[in-house]
């Protein structure tokens, strides 16, 4: 195929600030995981596909095959709910709980969804 670019498992990104190797990095509506350590104002790889292991508010209780929301803000990962209401710069339903998480633990494993999630 002559049109295609990559896997799309992956972009470039050009930093706008430094960043660490698993840190997760909002773009818009994108939501993924720096693949190395960058300084602003360099090109990095940015992985948006695969299973990661994300920050969520301890007492948030995920079950497997939720619906992840993305807090700007607070820079965690929460479950979707018809209560919650997404705040200005969040992503909702960025992602799926690969597996559980309860209410005692500080992290969730999410499956990121490109082009699923939608910016507040």
């Amino acid at each position: 195929m002559r049109n295609r670019i990559q896997n799309g498992k992956s972009l470039n990104v050009l930093l706008a600030a430094d960043i660490s190797s698993g840190d997760a990095l909002q773009i818009g509506d994108l939501l993924g995981v720096a693949s190395v350590d960058g300084l602003s104002g360099e090109t990095i790889a940015f992985r948006v596909m695969e299973v990661f292991n994300l920050p969520k508010t301890t007492a948030q209780v995920i079950a497997q095959g939720d619906s992840v929301n993305w807090d700007a803000s607070a820079g965690t990962a929460g479950e979707v709910t018809g209560a919650a209401t997404a705040a200005a710069g969040d992503v909702t339903g960025f992602g799926t709980a690969h597996e559980a998480a309860d209410g005692t633990t500080s992290d969730v494993d999410v499956l990121l969804a490109p082009g699923s999630g939608v910016g507040s």
